[in-house]
């Protein structure tokens, strides 16, 4: 016996399963979704000192990432497009808070305190795009981030 070795030897079986076939449509498709999620558009959080721990906002193509902190803990609330329901602005002389409503939990809202004016406004119509985009099945593949960002900027504009 061979001590402080770690030797492995597969069990030999007879009857190898066969691997799974790749369906090359669908590991296309996946490989879309997560160059399609890893364009942020917009990531804007709090104000401190006001707010000792701000909470983030982040925006892609595809979602709404809410990550909520506090002193020792941190949530993440990730809404897709599709699900999102009402966006609203408040704004209180310097600062503004965002209220997303998530279709999927019974229009539970979730609040982002704490922020600069225009960026909640920005994020408002960049959510708004988004949402206008996806009812119109636009698909945003081909524009470039930069772009992108201001393209669903303007067509929230429009829809407010």
């Amino acid at each position: 016996m061979n001590h402080g070795q770690i030797i492995f030897n597969p069990p030999q079986n007879k009857q190898s399963q066969p691997e799974p076939q790749t369906n090359n449509n669908e590991a296309q498709k996946i490989e879309e979704l997560v160059t399609k999620t890893a364009r942020v558009l917009l990531k804007i959080s709090g104000i401190f000192p006001f707010d000792f721990f701000p909470d983030e906002l982040v925006i892609d193509e595809n979602k709404v990432s809410i990550i909520a902190k506090g002193l020792i803990d941190e949530s993440i609330y990730s809404i897709a497009i599709k699900d999102l329901g009402d966006v609203s602005v408040e704004t209180v002389f310097i600062f503004a808070s965002l209220t997303i409503s998530d279709n999927r939990m019974n229009h539970q809202e979730i609040k982002v305190k704490w922020l600069d004016p225009d960026e909640a406004v920005r994020a408002h119509n960049m959510i708004q795009g988004l949402i206008l985009g996806r009812e119109q099945k636009i698909d945003w593949a081909k524009i470039r981030t930069e772009e992108l960002a201001k393209k669903v900027e303007e067509l929230g504009k429009v829809k407010v």
